[in-house]
């Protein structure tokens, strides 16, 4: 019940959000702390694919399915066999994505997962490359990776990490993903900025699995052609999609065929209009007149009806 004319109680409202403001920061603050605390100590959230965590005693287990897929990752990797080629051979083996295993294990997706045509989920390129970049594999516990501020994650410098080793079953060795990361990074290719960029990437979306299309630039008899091909294909294979592919200068001839389409149908459109205002110029005068034969018959009319009713209020009285 407070009269917010007064000063002392504007004052008053002023001071109170204030309170408020500080108090949730507080709060935030007292949360943030007790959550690092736990993080010094082993806390685990959602563990790595491969293992799973009870609930009740908080002990992390191996998942045996999920760490075969893990070790077979690693040995495949280890043979020369790249990201993709794996990521296919998973597909044709049937072994159980991160996704899925998370699925039928709670009972629903968390978020939109990687399917083919049939709705079967499927390896990519991504997954397998983030089961090569987790060291948690070696039995180490990573946290304060990433700290979030006004809702905004920011990655933290590995320096500042909370390591806790021996922590988890290890899966492979320490020398196992030491040498993978440094096959990794041999392997790693330029960044995006550092390549060309051709003019229809991002514009071109595959009609079957809805992945997009990715330049390919082909040599063929001292020859050079840009071709667009399926994403989903190109990653995973023919388990995933099927092949579509168009050349960039076809693209360019189809752009060219609409381009020139719509310059025709703007012309037709134009002379259409100046057909039509040379109709209208030729009939102006005489319609004005009869507008302005109208407006006065109006006016007329108007005049009469005012005076019938005069005279029916007159008769009234």
């Amino acid at each position: 019940n407070l009269n917010t004319l007064r000063d002392e109680e504007d004052l008053s409202i002023g001071v109170r959000s204030l309170m408020n403001d500080y108090y949730a920061k507080d709060i935030g603050n007292k949360i943030r702390h007790g959550y690092r605390e736990k993080q010094k100590t082993g806390l685990v959230i959602t563990p790595p694919f491969g293992y799973w965590k009870d609930k009740n005693t908080n002990i992390i287990h191996l998942y045996p399915e999920a760490a075969e897929t893990v070790r077979l990752i690693y040995d495949y990797y280890l043979q020369g066999i790249g990201q993709k080629e794996i990521a296919r051979r998973l597909n044709r083996l049937g072994r159980k994505t991160p996704a899925q295993l998370r699925a039928e294990r709670f009972g629903r997706e968390f978020y939109a997962t990687r399917k083919d045509q049939s709705g079967q989920y499927v390896w990519t390129y991504v997954s397998v490359k983030n089961v090569l970049t987790e060291e948690g594999y070696t039995g180490v516990l990573l946290n304060h990776r990433t700290e979030t501020r006004h809702g905004k994650a920011t990655p933290v410098p590995a320096d500042q990490w909370q390591r806790h080793e021996d922590f988890y079953p290890a899966i492979v060795t320490k020398e196992e993903w030491q040498k993978t990361q440094v096959l990794l990074k041999q392997n790693a290719r330029p960044a995006v900025q550092n390549r060309a960029t051709h003019r229809y990437t991002g514009m071109l979306t595959c009609g079957n699995c809805g992945q997009p299309f990715v330049p390919m630039i082909r040599y063929w008899n001292g020859s050079r052609r840009v071709e667009y091909v399926c994403k989903g294909y190109h990653r995973q294979g023919k388990e995933f999609c099927s092949s579509h592919r168009i050349r960039e200068e076809c693209l360019d001839a189809q752009v060219m065929q609409y381009a020139e389409a719509l310059r025709e149908s703007w012309a037709a459109e134009q002379a259409d209009l100046q057909r039509l205002y040379r109709q209208w110029s030729l009939r102006q005068p005489t319609l004005g007149r009869e507008i302005a034969r109208l407006k006065e018959e109006i006016r007329q009319h108007e005049e009469d009806i005012d005076e019938l009713l005069m005279l029916r209020i007159q008769a009234n009285k």
